[in-house]
């Protein structure tokens, strides 16, 4: 019951914000929604790489200590937030350096302010996947998932009121309404995570707190730096390589080609603590059973999905984003739901190397799914235009997961088959 409502969460979540990318778009035009895509995304690639990297640490120390309640002491919180305030200020320095050197166009009236949306966001985003961590780590999944609606909702409904009322929104204005509402995501958390945690744990059994977190940050940040960075590669890629409107353009048919993920993300939030838990007991064949009933079930579903968007893509994105987003949408989303299929086909094979204690192999995928994809890119560029990025963006995907598939199979003992609907004849 706790999986299926995790599920409906994600997935009104998800539509919440394709609601509100819709509204975005016929309300800004497809230049100004591309400059809005591109500098979203920088603006929440850095948060996005440290609430992943908190989540996937909290949820490991946490799901791997056997009963009761947390204690928050023992957890390493402040090696997190050291951390995390390092990271922002690398930022900051990274930020203006590419302004200063003309990589990054910002308006100079409103450099300022855009600096600061960024360092809120992140630091905002670093605390709700603190608390999120946590609170998957003691098995209230769907819980750490209400509260991401809850802002969603807000989002949506603020973006809707504002125009609405006749207001003008620009772009600096659409941005800001990002860390307002992880602010309110964060206070939902805490008060979530103070009402449903039990304080207090034998200090015997405690998580190995601030060492444990040094000894993994750097690599976990890493895979979860280019998790996201591997998403966003191709609306970077149209910034660099096209204009404003290929951006617009390759976003719109990124919002349709991510609802494929929907089960494969679902699966990755419900099996993590228990990947954690049965890793450190060592209960390989709980492991395996887990890993391949999620699987198969989320490919299942994500397959249906994709049948979906494929056929009805086109005319969906003419009804909701208007024609002139429809123009040549069918080449570009071929590639991308292809390569996000391929995903939820490939299984939960990065979050069980990081759960395992094995994130420099996550890392490794990670790296050869980015170098494949920056590479491709201005090869197929040049010869299909935008649809050659999506489908270097596909390759990317595609090279991550069969990497971390190909790492599970042969480096770790749980004796699972390289296809997924095959049996193993080594499983026993």
């Amino acid at each position: 019951m706790a999986q299926i409502s995790s599920l409906m969460i994600r997935g009104s979540v998800l539509l919440i914000g394709l609601a509100s990318n819709v509204l975005l778009a016929r309300w800004l035009g497809v230049a100004d929604f591309g400059e809005y895509v591109l500098l979203a995304s920088i603006v929440l690639l850095p948060g996005q790489a440290l609430a992943s990297t908190n989540l996937q640490l909290m949820t490991r120390a946490v799901g791997t200590i056997p009963g009761g309640g947390v204690c928050f002491r023992r957890l390493g919180l402040g090696a997190l937030l050291a951390w995390g305030l390092t990271v922002v200020a690398l930022l900051v320095g990274v930020l203006l350096f590419a302004m200063h050197r003309g990589w990054l166009v910002v308006d100079a009236d409103y450099r300022g302010q855009f600096l600061l949306i960024c360092v809120a966001t992140a630091l905002l985003m670093a605390a709700c996947g603190t608390q999120q961590g946590i609170l998957r780590g003691l098995g209230l999944v769907a819980l750490s998932e209400y509260p991401m609606l809850v802002g969603r909702t807000v989002l949506g409904l603020t973006v809707l009121a504002v125009l609405a009322a006749g207001a003008w929104l620009d772009v600096p204005r659409a941005l800001t309404v990002q860390p307002l509402t992880l602010l309110l995501i964060a206070l939902f958390l805490f008060w979530a995570l103070r009402r449903r945690a039990e304080p207090g744990r034998a200090p015997g059994s405690a998580p190995p707190g601030a060492n444990g977190v040094h000894a993994s940050y750097l690599t976990i940040l890493s895979v979860s730096s280019l998790a996201p960075l591997s998403a966003m590669l191709g609306v970077f890629g149209a910034g660099a390589l096209g204009d404003r409107a290929d951006v617009a353009n390759l976003r719109v048919a990124e919002s349709l080609a991510m609802l494929v993920t929907l089960p494969q993300v679902w699966a990755n939030v419900a099996v993590s603590p228990r990947f954690a838990r049965f890793w450190s007991e060592q209960n390989m064949g709980a492991l395996r059973g887990e890993y391949l009933k999620h699987a198969r079930e989320a490919f299942l579903v994500a397959f249906l999905v994709a049948l979906v968007v494929l056929l009805a893509g086109e005319t969906l994105v003419a009804v909701l984003y208007g024609a002139s987003y429809a123009q040549g949408l069918a080449s570009v989303l071929l590639p991308l739901t292809l390569g996000h299929l391929f995903s939820a086909y490939a299984g939960s094979s990065g979050q069980l190397l990081i759960m395992a204690g094995f994130e420099r192999w996550a890392l490794s995928s990670q790296v050869l799914g980015v170098v494949t994809a920056v590479a491709a890119m201005p090869v197929l560029f040049g010869e299909f235009g935008l649809p050659g990025i999506a489908l270097a963006t596909s390759l990317g995907i595609i090279t991550t997961n069969l990497a971390a598939r190909i790492f599970v199979h042969h480096r770790l003992p749980v004796a699972l088959p390289l296809l997924l609907f095959l049996r193993n004849k080594d499983a026993g």
